[in-house]
């Protein structure tokens, strides 16, 4: 079901392509991210010539929240004319601070080197390739904790003070994306943002959250019904990245001007005027 606040009833594994089905370039793919170690968020695309992403949040009940859309248009792959280029763009749908934001943009074309390496997931040929990106100052997931340096000697504090949980992170200047992707699938797509192999995508490791292809199907009978979000203020995803970094240094220098005591006595930030 693509329902909002859906439980599920059960945890499906990879399974092979149906015997005897003619395969046509689409289906419905199911991924599940689990971040390091473990990840409260599932992933779900549906990609049959024109498809969508949906990141669903899970609680620890096992319910699932409003998703999140990636739009996926792939040209016909049916014929020997077969292109390979796409069109690819994306809407989301998110919150900062109270205020709505609607994120249209195009998804990133990655630079792809093709590993050697090689392996089986679910009974499929991968090969490994990776690309090394810019890190996103606004994605939380993307900091890190900092080495800690143990021949110096901790810095002291002022008696009074609490020490900012930002000075103990830092946030890396590049990060190297891990692929796995199977050319027995001639889909050059896979989960959230990432796609360009020639292969379906069944998994992606930044370092952080490793996101593994769980299901399979082809030429599904039911077709979903998909509304891209509509409301909140249009952004473009570098819009949007520069308001998101821009709060948090003022998070940032507030929290450090109140001896890291927290915002308190009622401040507030105002975000889009």
């Amino acid at each position: 079901m693509m329902a909002r606040n859906t439980c599920p009833g059960s945890t499906v594994d990879l399974v092979k392509l149906v015997e005897n089905e003619p395969f046509t370039p689409g289906g419905k793919f199911e991924f599940h991210i689990t971040d390091d170690p473990s990840s409260p968020v599932v992933m779900r695309p549906d990609s049959v010539g024109r498809g969508v992403f949906y990141a669903f949040e899970r609680s620890n009940a096992g319910c699932y929240s409003a998703s999140t859309m990636i739009d996926v248009a792939i040209f016909d792959c049916t014929t020997d004319t077969c292109r390979s280029d796409l069109y690819v763009t994306y809407t989301v749908d998110k919150e900062l601070m109270g205020k709505e934001f609607l994120v249209k943009d195009s998804l990133p074309k990655l630079k792809w080197k093709m590993e050697a390496e090689t392996r089986q997931i679910g009974g499929y040929n991968c090969f490994k390739a990776t690309a090394v990106v810019p890190a996103n100052k606004s994605d939380f997931r993307n900091y890190r904790l900092k080495k800690q340096d143990d021949k110096k000697e901790p810095a002291k504090q002022d008696d009074g003070n609490k020490t900012n949980f930002m000075d103990g992170i830092e946030m890396p200047k590049e990060i190297t994306i891990t692929a796995w992707y199977t050319p027995d699938i001639p889909v050059n797509q896979g989960p959230e943002s990432y796609w360009g192999l020639p292969g379906l995508i069944l998994e992606i490791n930044d370092g952080k959250t490793i996101i593994l292809c769980s299901k399979i199907v082809i030429n599904p009978k039911d077709k979903a019904d998909i509304k891209p979000p509509t409301g909140g203020k249009e952004v473009s995803q570098k819009e949007y990245d520069e308001i998101m970094t821009k709060k948090m240094e003022e998070m940032q220098q507030m929290y450090q001007s109140q001896g890291g005591h927290g915002t308190g006595g009622g401040q507030r930030m105002r975000i889009g005027g």
